[in-house]
């Protein structure tokens, strides 16, 4: 779908704005029919900008998490553990004395 709906579409878009001197709205006024490809293309822009923006934030949280003395994620005795929650020595002892 990507192939042959998607880019051709980005690429009209592209040429015919470039082209028009006109935003990705205002280029599809001139096709009654795919007046809403342009506000379509709008929307999707918003979301990946949000997308991306949150992956950014995760890394820069890590990053400065992982300037502490401790680790946060080394341990298992923090208080948003299960009881589930074991240290890795003790699961390959276990995992070795069968």
């Amino acid at each position: 779908m990507l192939c042959f709906a998607g880019m051709p579409l980005f690429f009209l878009e592209l040429s015919y704005g470039q082209y028009s001197s006109r935003g990705p709205i205002s280029v599809w006024q001139s096709v009654p029919l795919l007046r809403g490809v342009g506000y379509g293309m709008v929307v999707t822009s918003g979301i990946v900008a949000v997308y991306y923006n949150v992956i950014i934030t995760y890394c820069i949280f890590y990053m400065f998490k992982s300037m502490t003395k401790s680790l946060p994620w080394v341990g298992c005795d923090h208080e948003w553990n299960s009881e589930f929650a074991a240290k890795f020595t003790t699961i390959v002892s276990k995992k070795g004395a069968s």
